[in-house]
């Protein structure tokens, strides 16, 4: 099985708390009392971040939650295939 290599950031200042990229990518997205937030991310340069290796399953979840973000909080990038 092939695995992508992907970036994902989630700006939380921009981030409305609305849960739908917590029900499209559990794995990523997560509740929690501050909102929702990129589980496992790290902070860098006022965005969380995570570098990560996925399958094309996982990988059309990521996509399926940034652009159903009604604020474009999330964002993600390709980086290796």
């Amino acid at each position: 099985m092939t695995k992508i290599k992907v970036k994902i950031s989630h700006d939380k200042t921009s981030c409305i708390n609305c849960g739908t990229c917590v029900i499209l990518s559990p794995e990523d997205f997560a509740n929690s009392d501050d909102g929702v937030v990129l589980v496992d991310g790290k902070a860098s340069n006022g965005l969380w971040q995570k570098t990560i290796e996925v399958d094309d399953a996982r990988l059309t979840k990521i996509k399926d939650a940034a652009d159903s973000c009604p604020v474009m909080a999330i964002k993600f990038e390709i980086l290796k295939k």
